[in-house]
């Protein structure tokens, strides 16, 4: 049989196959290797992401930017903020993701370098563009290629078509900051100046930018006065168009934006800059290490000035930077006041490794410093028992880890889960070897803290933390910290361990040699009144029951925190007096100090801080301590409240009392000279309270008050100070309402609010 085909169904057949053969090269194909390549590296596969890196190499065109775009950029990160998995600080440390899709490759610098710089060179001109020469200039910062990174930005700026004023501001101005950055603040301000001569009014945001660079330098170069004026211009701005937009659109509310919070405290520390007179700006600078020597590259250091702690680390933040191919950082143009330095870290930069930085770790700039403040990273250590959700039935536990070098002693801490998470307890203190045994009934009958959780729309205490260790249906964690001779943390064993090597033994354990009893169980139901009376007959039943007893204190504890109550009632005193005898712990000795502080008994807390002085071989916690020389103040035992003072002042980096050791220092000597000293010497560190006193500048205005009649002057002062001592609150009052003496008044002010 003879068959016809005709010669346009041939052409059509043949266009046919090559459309198919061209859908397949260029979609289906290129769809069906990255995903595979995806897989791979889900799946830990070796080779997943080479392959997905070979195929944006072999690829051209349209489909090798589509690859680099969705696989690169869009997950990739052209800040210094959002390019970092961890933020350690002070006391704190958050977490972040650094992609936007949750199973998206995570690129190295390495890796992303050469596949940025083509897209940058050929692909299309649009927002992508600009967002991979940030990305493409933050590489080449962090390696310390200044130029390379500005003609990155450059070449992208230059590739834009007319009407992309906005992104080529955006490009220019990430000129003008690595023009500062790299110490060029000259070609960097003119560069400014003619951003501002160009400037869109309604860019607010891009203003607000500008204004801030532009006031840094200012800063760098000591005109203070300019910077101020320049901040506040733009507040003032910035506040009007903030309020046009919210009448334009009411559903904004009290909507607070983060560049009025970052020009608002700009401008609140240049203030305050300025009314100090001629204050020179500082230099903060240092290296971040290995403790093997190794420098930490393309670690993000942050210098965050104490009204701005309270909240997470932001893209505004005024002294951020990247450390150098040798770890170095430096920060130019500091203003005087109190600051933390918080690091921003990848997985792979602390894995196995932490910075053992303590809470309230303090920079004090006064003017004119240059500071070196270096960062070393320590290996974490090595927890050996209990591991690995052990289970402990026996009478006693043994907690064991590997000794640290130089380390004079450890804390033991447990974690105890709640319903929304965990928290820890302090077990034991001052550990002089690298293991400890405890009996079970100490950790039975150790006190904690209460936590809460949600009932409907009501939050109560949480019965599993009263519970603490005694709970059997519970896991526990435990971690250790190392401490030196000066009492500085020198590492500790809880941290990121991402991978086989790091992670070794995990902390987790079971105590399980008890069960549950009747009055456990009326807890955990939420019948505390009925565990109460549970617990007060199995404790006058055996008066040794220390588990009972502890019960009880806690079950009163924790009625006193749902009524909002600052104190026990005094009807559980004697069951934790009974208790500080069986098991005198610093946190059962100091819950009595406390009571018998507040209401004045002197003769109880003279005695509960001595056994707590016992307890701790001698050491006192600086807050404790504090607290003792605050109680000797009101007893009029000056001398030796002094003594105690100065003391916890060395110790206690807060140093949220200074003002009642000025007051102490004050009455004893009348000498202002001294104070001024002594106030300048230990600012007090409250950043989460926005009206920390500054005594520099109270006892600055008091001596000026006191130059023409010193002798009487300081005897209203001493006046004062005694209402204030005794704690007469009512004659305290009368006293600052007919004083004529303005400094005093606002310094005896500030002291009521010390505590």
């Amino acid at each position: 049989m003879k068959v016809t085909v005709k010669v346009k169904h041939l052409v059509l057949f043949a266009v046919t196959v090559a459309l198919v053969l061209t859908l397949l090269q260029l979609v289906v194909i290129p769809k069906v290797q990255l995903a595979q390549a995806q897989r791979q590296f889900e799946n830990g596969t070796v080779g997943g992401k080479e392959n997905l890196l070979h195929l944006i190499d072999t690829s051209s065109g349209d489909r090798k930017w589509a690859l680099i775009r969705e696989n690169m950029i869009e997950n990739g990160s052209e800040s210094i903020v959002y390019g970092y998995n961890v933020f350690i600080g002070s006391g704190s440390t958050q977490t972040q993701a650094v992609t936007t899709k949750q199973d998206a490759f995570v690129w190295s610098g390495e890796e992303k370098l050469p596949r940025l710089e083509a897209y940058v060179a050929g692909a299309p001109a649009d927002g992508y563009l600009v967002r991979a020469a940030k990305q493409l200039a933050l590489i080449y910062r962090t390696k310390g290629q200044w130029q390379e990174a500005r003609t990155a930005l450059e070449l992208a700026e230059g590739r834009l078509q007319p009407g992309s004023e906005s992104n080529k501001t955006a490009l220019a101005f990430e000129r003008a900051v690595l023009l500062k950055d790299e110490g060029k603040s000259q070609s960097s301000e003119r560069l400014l100046q003619e951003l501002i001569e160009n400037r869109n009014p309604e860019d607010s945001y891009m203003n607000t930018k500008i204004a801030r660079l532009l006031a840094q330098i200012w800063i760098e170069k000591g005109d203070i006065k300019s910077a101020h004026e320049r901040i506040s211009q733009e507040l003032a701005t910035f506040r009007e168009q903030l309020k046009k937009d919210k009448e334009a659109f009411p559903e904004m509310g009290d909507f607070t934006s983060e560049d009025e919070e970052i020009l608002t405290s700009m401008e609140a520390v240049l203030s305050k800059a300025l009314s100090k007179g001629n204050v020179s700006p500082s230099i903060v600078s240092g290296e971040v290490k290995r403790n093997d020597g190794t420098p930490m590259v393309g670690v993000a250091v942050y210098l965050r000035e104490s009204g701005a702690i309270y909240h997470s680390v932001i893209e505004g933040e005024p002294y951020q930077t990247v450390t150098d191919d040798e770890g170095r950082y430096r920060f130019e143009g500091v203003l005087p006041e109190s600051y933390q330095l918080y690091l921003g870290l990848t997985y792979d930069q602390i894995d196995g490794w932490t910075w053992p930085v303590m809470y309230d770790d303090w920079i004090d700039i006064r003017g004119g410093e240059k500071i070196v403040k270096d960062v070393m990273l320590q290996p974490l250590i090595d927890v050996l028992t209990p591991i690995n959700q052990k289970v402990i039935d026996t009478s006693a536990i043994r907690f064991e880890w590997t000794p640290v070098e130089d380390a004079a002693y450890y804390r033991l801490y447990g974690n105890i889960t709640i319903e929304n998470g965990s928290y820890g307890t302090l077990i034991r203190d001052g550990v002089e070897e690298s293991f400890l045994d405890i009996p079970v009934d100490s950790l039975y009958a150790h006190t904690q803290g209460i936590a809460y959780k949600m009932v409907g729309d009501k939050s109560v205490v949480d019965p599993i933390s009263l519970l603490g260790f005694a709970n059997p249906d519970s896991r526990y964690s435990w971690y250790v910290e190392a401490y030196d001779a000066q009492n500085k943390l020198i590492t500790r064993s809880n941290g990121y361990r991402l991978n086989e090597k790091s992670i070794k033994g995990l902390p987790f354990f079971y105590l399980k040699a008890r069960t549950l009893n009747d009055a456990d169980r009326l807890l955990l139901d939420d019948r505390f009144e009925e565990a109460l009376i549970a617990y007060k007959n199995s404790y006058r039943a055996d008066d040794k029951d220390s588990y009972s007893l502890k019960m009880i204190i806690n079950i009163y504890e924790a009625q006193a925190s749902m009524a909002n109550k600052k104190s026990y009632d005094s009807v559980a005193i004697p069951y934790m007096e009974r208790l500080a005898l069986i098991d005198p712990t610093s946190n059962t000795l100091f819950k009595l100090f406390d009571f018998y502080d507040v209401r004045k008994d002197w003769q109880q807390v003279n005695k509960y801080y001595a056994l707590i002085e016992k307890s701790g071989n001698g050491k006192v916690e600086p807050y404790v301590e504090s607290r003792y020389a605050s109680s000797l103040m009101n007893q009029g035992r000056l001398p030796e409240s002094l003594e105690h003072f100065e003391n916890a002042m060395e110790n206690d980096p807060s140093h949220r009392f200074v003002g009642n050791f000025l007051a102490t220092g004050l009455r004893l000597s009348g000498d202002f000279a001294s104070a001024a000293i002594s106030a300048s010497r230990y600012m007090e560190h409250s950043p989460y309270d926005k009206d920390t006193p500054d005594w520099s500048e109270l006892i600055k205005a008091m001596a000026n008050e006191a130059k023409s009649t010193h002798e009487r002057y300081v005897q209203a002062l001493n006046q004062a100070l005694d209402l204030y001592f005794r704690g007469e609150q009512s004659l305290i009052d009368d006293w600052l309402a007919s004083a004529n003496k303005p400094a005093i008044k606002a310094f005896v002010k500030a002291l009521t609010e010390v505590k």
